[in-house]
Formats: C-alpha cells, structure tokens, sequence
C-alpha cells in the first residue's frame, strides 16, 4: 500500500502562512471576512423579515459560516492555477475565521 503524500498539505500550509504574514494580504482577508459576514447576515435576515428582530439574527448569524466550500473551491481554482497563492491565502482566512 503506498504511502500518502504528506508533504503536500504541509507545503501549502506554510505557504498561505507566509502570504498572512504580508499586511497587504491580512488585511484583504479582514475585509473580505467583514463583507463575507455582512451580506449573509443582511441577506438571510432580511429573508425572514416578518418573524422578528430576534429571528432575524438568528438566521443571518447562522448562515454566516462557509468554511468546507469556500475552502474547495479555493482549492480547485489553486490547483488550476486561477487564483494566486495571496487570494487563495485570503479565503482560506474568512473560511477559518466565519467557522470560528
């Protein structure tokens, strides 16, 4: 049986450390992570406008994180070379943080 490649994941770890470290990329990962929690909690309050403040935030909060497909998705646009190492740093951040 052959072994797993563990060197991989370590790699892109230690890659999207080093674009975090850059300020430039932190602070777009700030950004997109305020806007990110934004729009899903004005966007699915506003939803279920009649049930009540309480329930509104409730279900925008709860829609708030989106880590498992972000996380994907950033994975495939790396893998095919769409996305550069900062963005793919960049999701990586508001997908951890919005699960938080």
């Amino acid at each position: 049986m052959p072994r797993p490649n563990v060197r991989r994941p370590l790699l892109k770890l230690f890659r999207v450390a080093a674009c975090l470290a850059n300020k430039t990329v932190s602070r777009g990962g700030l950004i997109i992570t305020v806007v990110a929690v934004l729009t899903k909690f004005v966007g699915c309050g506003l939803a279920t406008w009649g049930m009540g403040l309480q329930r509104m935030m409730q279900v925008g909060v709860g829609m708030a994180p989106r880590g498992e497909v972000g996380i994907v998705v950033a994975q495939l646009g790396l893998s095919l070379g769409v996305i550069s190492d900062a963005l793919y740093a960049v999701v990586i951040f508001m997908a951890v943080a919005t699960t938080l």
